[in-house]
């Protein structure tokens, strides 16, 4: 899509020259999270236990840490997983030692023990008893692991000075999860996301710490460090693939992450290790079930089938998984299918990994008809008269990422990365529920087709200065670039003669880009204290007016003190980030803000959405037995755009409704977040808590929609909360949650809808002050799941899985808003070793 010396050509060139100098310039003797390029295997040695190595890394992931060992020492490593703390941060510096003396320092703590077991295979084997009961997924992790979210070269949270959640992905392959609706809601405090529904394949995000956005609010996601075109179409991931998510929540992360990192970040990071010698191969899944509806005929089938390979070892790995399934109508015409596929591979050499990654999806979903807006299905023609219509085209999304990643420690200073990738995607008749208005009132309003693809490059380099055995300084200093190529079809008109025109002034295409430089500095003082400074200079074409140039600060502290095996640390922050006006979402969902020649003077004024503010809390870790964290936070958001309903005329004189982008004015979100976990024996405990309060501080000049000072923001739940209990036994166990949203104020769009349908020739009624009326207080829903997995023989379970127990159908978020009722699953997966 870019043509020779473009802008994406021009930053790969940048990235590869950035890299290559920095690697060249840096000594290669020795690798800072990597093994020295001068280590070498005796291949004399009786066992692999004496083959003697050199090793030096510094804050490196256990894991990658028996990964460098194992290229190295040319052995093969066997472990469970679920018994080593496999994300714990590990240092060692020694030339010309043994893998067994290796091993007994990186292992220091952990109840397993390296033993020969034929040719070059080492078993890290158990020496206390340890049952054979799948990992449980709410244990409690200890303070020091290794992120990559909020850091440009991965480091550990103990001196992260913002909160920070982290999700393993094979916990939640365990518990059952279908959805990231169902995962983010039942882990993450402060964060809610409405459960998918038949009418729309967008995620709707009721809060993220309040509102920082109209309708497009979402975090900015990644997928193994490439950014995502659109987070809103992010809505389904397959957990068996997944290592684990990382999120921020608020403006925290911007400074690193920059444009669109307003609310938060969310990164998915996807398997990567080897079969290994006792590891599964093959894995294949099959689930069938129903989901209870009251607006069908009969119940809506659920099946879905899964396979997925993996192999390779600690130098060379991959995998590849496809995912398929369908899902029934809710209420007529309203059925779903989807195809997903996601695979990954690495190298490890040296003092280099590299690491490809790539997914793809396409899904189609029925155009049905609700049965709460069967009355209202009224479109305007090109006439101007209304005439009756119902929406018969299918919506079809496509997705796709293609990224690598390249990671050279030249020295144990020195860490360099870059990282290069393109995610895409294109739409087909998706429908707009991101207005008051439902879409099905409005042809115009449920068009959204085209494309868009996103290209970026970043290079980073990181350095670490040592003070003392116990302090250092890290110095980090990023430049990222991303271009979008977003096209759509044009509007057309018909003119003169009947003859179709298009729209004049309007791009079918037009790109964005996006140039940002990082800068940071995090120091530590004796392991205890941690100080952060840094700042992002980035320029946007996504902007509508003269301003080109943000800046984007993180300040943060945060403070650590051990008690033996108990583990507290207090820490704050401040932050700020911002959001352009043209987004993704905007010009490929809702049609707007594209390059219009007779753009209103209200659309070229909009100023970009902005939030800052603090966090603070602590973090509290008992031992692996309980932990809380508690944070609470005070931001402004200004600037919020929305889409605002506005009376026009058309060309025969009558009256019809349209809608204006327009700046709110500024929104204060404070709240507090709290969640707890806590495990005794077989028995697993969590539970998270959130409060908001998100209100309308000031309003804009030019506001003319329905807000007022004082109000509420729409939308946003008041309290959202959940709870999880598992039981793990030998060969089976179980697990019962819940998760609750309630209190928010929200349009009442059946009566919206009805209204639009049925008009008197004003539609002044509808719009400004006057929408006030259809608002209506939403009381709260409770989401009830259950799961029981039980081992039938060596690599084979079945799992029953039973989703809103309660069989809640409606309000949520809105009362024309249907989702699926009780829906229970029976599965079957094995492993083919």
């Amino acid at each position: 899509h870019d043509a020779p010396g473009g802008p994406v050509s021009r930053a790969v060139i940048v990235g590869m020259l950035w890299l290559g100098a920095a690697t060249v310039a840096a000594p290669c003797a020795r690798a800072q999270g990597s093994p020295s390029a001068t280590s070498v295997a005796s291949a004399s040695a009786t066992t692999p236990l004496q083959r003697v190595i050199s090793l030096h890394v510094r804050d490196l992931a256990l894991r990658d840490a028996l990964d460098r060992v194992a290229v190295l020492g040319r052995v093969r490593f066997s472990y469970a997983a679920d018994v080593l703390p496999l994300d714990r941060p590990v240092t060692y510096h020694a030339d010309s030692v043994t893998v067994g003396a290796v091993l007994m320092t990186l292992l220091e703590g952990i109840a397993v023990r390296p033993v020969p077991s034929g040719g070059d295979q080492i078993v890290l084997a158990p020496f206390t008893r340890v049952t054979a009961a799948p990992t449980l997924p709410v244990t409690a992790v200890p303070l020091d692991r290794v992120v990559i979210t909020g850091s440009a070269d991965g480091r550990s949270t103990r001196g992260l000075p913002i909160a920070l959640e982290v999700i393993e992905g094979r916990s939640a392959d365990d518990a059952g999860y279908t959805s990231m609706a169902s995962v983010l809601d039942a882990s993450v405090p402060g964060l809610w996301m409405w459960g998918a529904t038949p009418a729309t394949p967008l995620a709707r995000y009721g809060s993220i710490r309040g509102a920082s956005s109209f309708g497009v609010s979402s975090p900015k996601v990644y997928v193994d460090g490439i950014e995502v075109a659109n987070p809103l179409l992010v809505t389904d991931f397959d957990a068996a693939s997944l290592e684990r998510i990382e999120v921020i929540r608020g403006p925290q992360g911007a400074a690193l992450h920059g444009a669109d990192a307003i609310s938060g970040v969310l990164n998915l990071v996807t398997r990567t290790e080897g079969s290994g010698p006792n590891a599964a191969r093959l894995r294949v899944r099959s689930t069938t079930g129903v989901a209870n509806t009251a607006f069908s005929p009969q119940d809506a089938f659920w099946q879905q089938y899964a396979i997925a390979v993996r192999g390779g070892d600690a130098a060379r790995a991959a995998q590849l998984g496809v995912t398929a399934g369908t899902v029934g109508a809710l209420y007529p015409g309203a059925d779903a299918g989807y195809v997903r596929a996601n695979g990954s591979a690495r190298w490890i050499t040296g003092n280099t990994s590299f690491r490809l990654t790539g997914r793809f999806l396409t899904e189609r979903l029925g155009a049905g008809s609700n049965p709460f807006l069967t009355d209202s299905a009224l479109a305007i023609g090109d006439s101007g008269v209304l005439n009756p219509t119902v929406q018969t085209q299918a919506q079809s999304v496509t997705q796709y990422t293609l990224g690598a990643t390249l990671r050279s420690a030249g020295s144990e200073r020195w860490t360099h990365q870059f990282v290069a990738g393109v995610d895409g995607y294109s739409l087909s008749n998706v429908t707009n529920e991101l207005t008051p208005f439902p879409s099905v009132t409005d042809s115009v309003l449920r068009a959204s087709s085209g494309r868009a693809d996103r290209y970026s490059v970043r290079a980073s380099s990181v350095a670490r200065v040592p003070f003392t055995a116990q302090s250092h300084g890290t110095w980090t200093l990023a430049l990222e670039h991303s271009a979008l190529r977003e096209s759509s079809p044009v509007p057309t008109f018909r003119g003169p003669g009947g003859v179709v025109r298009p729209v004049p002034g309007i791009e079918p295409v037009q790109w964005l880009t996006n140039t940002g430089v990082a800068g940071q500095g995090d120091l530590a003082f004796r392991d205890r204290l941690f100080l952060i400074a840094g700042v992002r200079v980035e320029r946007s074409d996504a902007y509508v007016n003269d301003a080109r140039y943000t800046t984007l600060p993180l300040l943060g502290a945060a403070v650590v003190t051990d008690y033996g095996k108990t583990t507290l640390k207090w820490r704050a922050s401040y932050g700020r980030g911002m959001r352009a006006p043209r987004t993704a979402n905007r010009l490929s969902v809702q049609g707007g803000l594209r390059a219009v020649a007779t753009a209103t003077a209200a659309i070229t004024s909009l100023a970009p959405e902005e939030q800052a503010g603090i966090e603070g809390g602590f973090d509290l870790y008992v031992g692996q037995h309980f932990s809380l964290q508690a944070t609470a936070f005070d931001q402004r958001a200004t600037g919020l755009i929305q889409q605002v309903a506005v009376p026009d005329t058309g060309r025969l004189g009558r009256r019809f409704l349209s809608f204006q982008y327009q700046n709110v004015g500024a929104i204060d979100n404070r709240g507090i977040e709290l969640a707890a976990k806590a495990q005794a024996g077989r028995l697993a405990l969590h539970g998270t808590l959130s409060v908001t309060d998100s209100r309308v501080q000031q309003l804009a000049a030019r506001y003319t929609g329905d807000l007022r000072e004082g109000d509420r923001m729409l939308g946003v739940p008041r309290v959202t909360t959940s709870a999880d209990v598992r039981w793990n036994a030998r060969r089976w166990s179980m697990t019962v949650g819940a998760t609750r949203a309630s209190d928010w104020i929200e349009y009442d769009r059946v009566e919206l809808a009805r209204a639009y349908a049925n008009f008197d020739g004003d539609f002044v009624r509808l719009a400004g002050a006057e929408l006030r009326g259809y608002w209506r207080k939403y009381d709260g829903v409770t989401r009830l799941r259950a799961g029981v997995t039980r081992e039938l023989w060596a690599s084979t379970t079945l799992t029953l899985t039973g989703e809103n127990l309660l069989d809640v159908q409606r309000g949520e978020p809105d009362n024309a808003t249907i989702v699926p009722g009780r829906t229970v699953l029976l599965g079957l997966r094995a492993a083919i070793r």
